[in-house]
């Protein structure tokens, strides 16, 4: 669970600050400043997924399990929150794996 939690408490809310600020200040100046800052702490959660997280292929190893839902959502963010994907081989690989899955390709036309 630490890792769903890490997503949860962490990256989500990071990525939250690209458009919805007003959540966590009422300056406009400060939904600037925070929506800045999203491209940053995206790469860096990124990072910190791919190097101490991710087991592989799946997000706990040999096994699907819940987190690889959760990742394959955060991956989708990443492009455009300014995070080259490319940057993340494992991550790339993990996203890569998740498309290929039936699931995946009747869900991913309902939210292009």
């Amino acid at each position: 669970q630490s890792f769903n939690m890490y997503i949860a408490s962490t990256v989500h809310v990071a990525h939250a600050h690209k458009m919805r600020g007003s959540r966590w200040a009422d300056d406009k100046t400060a939904h600037v400043s925070m929506a800045d800052k999203v491209a940053q702490n995206m790469e860096s959660y990124a990072n910190v997924i791919e190097e101490h997280y991710f087991v592989g292929p799946w997000v706990l190893g040999e096994q699907y399990s819940m987190c690889d839902p959760y990742l394959a959502l955060v991956t989708r963010w990443l492009r455009p929150d300014g995070v080259l994907l490319d940057n993340f081989p494992k991550l790339k690989a993990h996203d890569a794996l998740m498309r290929s899955r039936s699931s995946m390709q009747s869900t991913l036309p309902l939210y292009a």
